[in-house]
């Protein structure tokens, strides 16, 4: 079993949010032995009709600039977006920010990505038109990652229902070959369609049962002559304040029993950093 962090990187209207406490909670993630730190993503909050009373005040760290921030100061451990809405990006600027963030971390990327955001949020970006085919949209902008990060003197074309370009460059390539790894938010048929097709690792949701989850993924996956085996299957293991290690571990634990190889260990919105990095050293204490 590997361990990640989930950073609390969204805070709601009575809290603000510290970056530099969640760039030192990431070195301190390092310093205590995961294997992983991951920031989720929010570009904007509509003010009306959706996310309750008050949500347009969410605080949201963007997750590219907190992960470069964290990469800066660590030297091991893996950096990664839990669910970067790739729809409400520009595909170009998506590939190379990302290239960015993967020389910065010396090849330490793991590239989550996932298709959902509100119809508000898709209007607010003026991307409202990829709504309703944002499954598709995904998947082109993933095709299109992969065009620009292909290892080549040459330059890159591409041709999609969305976006067409010829002859354009873009350096430098990423670091890790032949990219990032990418791992797919688990949202439905069409997202175990894009890991079964190419992706790397699955992210759980965590309102879903694990055991099942996983066996959905292991068919999709045997379905497309996928080797199940090689699929990193990433699940949220959630924290409270005050928990002992023996507890994180047992749950841990379970989640293996499910087909789980890696906890996110997920601090609830009343843990502070300070008390992160307190169930962090607990947790190194105990895994020894």
């Amino acid at each position: 079993m590997r361990f990640g962090l989930l950073l609390p990187n969204a805070a709601g209207p009575a809290r603000a949010l510290d970056a530099s406490a969640l760039v030192s909670l990431g070195e301190a993630a390092e310093r205590y032995g995961l294997d992983s730190v991951w920031a989720s993503d929010r570009l904007v909050t509509p003010m009306r009709g959706e996310g309750g009373a008050n949500a347009w005040r969410e605080e949201v760290l963007e997750p590219i600039s907190l992960l470069t921030g964290i990469a800066a100061n660590t030297e091991r451990i893996e950096v990664g977006t839990l669910d970067c809405v790739l729809p409400l990006r520009n595909p170009l600027f998506l590939a190379k920010a990302v290239s960015t963030l993967d020389c910065i971390a010396q090849g330490r990327l793991l590239f989550g990505v996932s298709q959902e955001a509100t119809p508000g949020e898709f209007a607010a970006l003026a991307v409202e038109d990829y709504y309703e085919p944002r499954a598709e949209v995904t998947d082109e902008w993933i095709a299109i990652c992969r065009e620009m990060w292909r290892e080549s003197d040459d330059p890159s074309s591409f041709e999609g229902a969305y976006i067409r370009f010829g002859y354009i460059g873009a350096y430098p390539k990423p670091i890790r070959k032949p990219h990032p790894p990418i791992y797919v938010r688990d949202e439905g048929p069409s997202a175990l369609a894009r890991l079964a097709a190419s992706g790397d690792g699955l992210i759980l949701d965590a309102a879903s049962d694990p055991a099942e989850a996983v066996a959905r993924a292991r068919e999709a996956c045997e379905s497309a002559a996928r080797d199940f085996a090689a699929i990193d299957i990433c699940a949220p293991l959630p924290l409270a304040p005050e928990q002992p290690a023996a507890a994180i571990l047992e749950a841990a634990s379970a989640l293996g029993d499910a087909g789980v190889t890696h906890c996110l260990l997920t601090p609830g919105p009343a843990l502070e950093p300070r008390e992160v990095e307190g169930l962090l050293y607990s947790l190194a204490a105990a895994r020894g």
